[in-house]
């Protein structure tokens, strides 16, 4: 189930009433596979240019594979992760190469007790393999953001909650944590590597709750009710994805509805920006067998996001999760309008402007914690606005404000059902269907800037059905879809992981896709149709600047930095010069 907004035709804007963008899919195909390997587990992977070497996380290891063929990669070493010590197994959730060219690569390692355990991010030396260093960060990582100077690599830890054996609720706080690099000026020096080059910041602490309770008054947080066993809890703020502007790591949190504004220089929160609601209409593709005609507010919830700055235009494009925390159990926290209106907790208002005699509208699942409805300390209490977990589209957002200029409405969901008609809304190569997809509609799991020389475009990662998404979000309000891509090969029905390398980068001077399937196990390289970047804003590739170049935004190492008071508004951001390939 998916939503489109307000009328068929039309998207919905803060500016206004748009008109619709359709797919504009080039005559040869977005994507080429030209090479392939064996991975079994493959997930998160990225390209380190010194070495021409991918990192790819596979299961509870790490894998090199030689790049220097495009059509024939390599399998190199498999690096054992995990030491045994605080984290004896677990999964690598995200890989990041070093962009100064130093040959390194980061890994972010979870453990299976990640909400018991803080997680740890690792260097690794491209070349060879070697672990040089490993160091602890807060919990459940979930991304990295290694800055285009190398100096400075952020992480994204959600911090997520899990149920004890006994039954206990155990929820960590989120958070980010910042490693200060720029006095390594080569892979060895990382070896010297100490606490004091990385700051943990969790989502806790006077200047976190001032800027956090701001926003929970004003309506504009989704967060977790509080619970008997959760002395904390209320205050529960998850981190994704993150991506950097001037000063500021600007963090998506889809489970809270907002999006973090986190200072580098003042290594501290200042402000939180809750996405609110827009108001769509339920218009679910046949293959859902659900049609909804019934108007409801439904939650943007950002997830992964990617960032394009051009002259005084700061464009993000986020992609709308469209999750709730479970539906039953101790961390359940949405319901279904029938259900709803059963127990009688929607007021008179509410049942009056929402139909919920209509049987499919009356089983769309809302939210009960977003500071609209129920309370579990305060006792129940009737919904007045009943708030839908997020439609899974792509959302145009300006910087600093992150208004919403624009979404996609349903055209992903469209534009999926009509690539891969006979897989939509299924899971894997099973064919069986995906409940959680077949309620929200396909979800985009990654999402990076594909830039290269004659323009730019998002691209996309859905899961299921093995998806590749190019989007036009830059010089326009409304997210516009260019072109869809569908695995079909055998072996090649669920994406784990991708990574795009521009051509001025590429071992063959063509831009590629590296895609990663995990079940059996596929890496797969693909080149990317230059066609569908024509058209699109001129690129500014970012080539890496000197790993020791001054920045305000990176404290002398070993200093702790003075926490900056909270914001009301979130500073301009300062776009990072891009120089053209050389």
């Amino acid at each position: 189930m998916s939503s489109r907004i307000w009328s068929k035709g039309v998207k919905y804007s803060a500016m206004g009433v748009l008109v619709v963008c359709g797919s504009a899919a080039s005559a040869e195909p977005m994507l080429k596979q030209i090479g392939s390997l064996e991975l079994k587990g493959a997930a998160a992977v990225d390209f380190d240019q010194a070495s021409k070497r991918l990192i790819v996380g596979v299961g509870d290891d790490a894998a090199l594979v030689n790049l220097v063929d495009p059509s024939k990669p390599e399998g190199l070493n498999r690096i054992k992760v995990f030491d045994g010590g605080m984290i004896s197994s677990g999964v690598v959730t995200a890989v990041a190469a070093d962009p100064s060219r130093r040959g390194l690569m980061a890994v972010a390692v979870v453990g299976n007790q990640r909400a018991a355990s803080s997680s740890q991010v690792l260097f690794i030396k491209s070349t060879t393999g070697e672990i040089l260093a490993r160091a602890p960060v807060g919990f459940d990582t979930q991304d990295l953001f290694w800055m285009a100077h190398g100096g400075i690599l952020i992480t994204a830890d959600a911090g997520s909650a899990a149920v004890a054996e006994d039954g206990r609720v155990i929820d960590p706080p989120g958070g980010v944590s910042v490693f200060a690099l720029r006095k390594f000026l080569k892979a060895d020096d990382f070896k010297s590597m100490g606490s004091l080059d990385v700051n943990t910041m969790l989502c806790d602490g006077a200047a976190y709750n001032a800027a956090a309770q701001k926003f929970v008054e004003e309506g504009g947080l989704r967060m977790r009710a509080k619970r008997v066993e959760q002395k904390r809890g209320y205050f529960d703020i998850e981190p994704r994805s993150l991506f950097v502007l001037g000063d500021n790591a600007y963090v998506s949190c889809p489970a809270n509805n907002a999006i973090g504004v986190f200072s580098l220089p003042g290594r501290t929160w200042t402000r939180y920006i809750g996405m609110g609601t827009m108001p769509v209409v339920i218009d679910g593709n046949p293959a859902d067998g659900v049609k909804i005609a019934g108007k409801i507010h439904a939650m943007p919830m950002p997830g992964a996001a990617v960032a394009w700055d051009e002259k005084d235009q700061v464009r993000v494009l986020a992609a709308g999760s469209g999750w709730g925390r479970g539906i039953d159990g101790p961390l359940a926290d949405e319901a279904t309008l029938a259900d709803l209106a059963r127990a009688g907790k929607l007021t008179a208002k509410a049942a009056k402007d929402v139909d919920v005699s209509d049987s499919a509208l009356g089983q769309l699942r809302v939210s009960t914690v977003d500071g609209l409805s129920l309370g579990e300390d305060e006792g129940p209490r009737k919904i007045a606005k009943p708030v839908a977990m997020g439609s899974r589209n792509f959302i145009a957002l300006d910087a600093p404000s992150f208004s919403v200029v624009g979404t996609s409405g349903s055209g992903l969901e469209e534009a999926i059902a009509k690539a891969a008609p006979d897989r939509f809304n299924r899971s894997g190569a099973s064919g069986k269907a995906d409940e959680l997809s077949a309620r929200q509609g396909p979800q985009v799991k990654k999402m990076v800037l594909a830039n290269e020389p004659t323009g730019a475009r998002a691209l996309a990662m859905v899961e299921s059905p093995a998806a590749v998404v190019a989007v036009d979000f830059v010089g326009q309000p409304v997210p516009r879809i260019m072109d869809t891509f569908v695995s079909t090969a055998e072996g090649q029905t669920k994406l784990s992981g991708m990574c795009f390398i521009p051509s001025y980068r590429s071992p063959n001077g063509k831009p590629l896709l590296i895609a990663t399937f995990a079940d059996p196990g596929t890496l797969v390289v693909y080149q990317v149709s230059e066609a569908i970047f024509k058209g699109g804003a001129a690129a500014k590739p970012d080539e890496a600047a000197p790993v020791a170049a001054p920045s305000d935004a990176m404290p002398p190492t070993g200093e702790q930095p003075t926490p900056s008071a909270p914001a009301d508004k979130a500073p301009e951001p300062k776009p990072e010069s891009k120089p053209e390939p050389k």
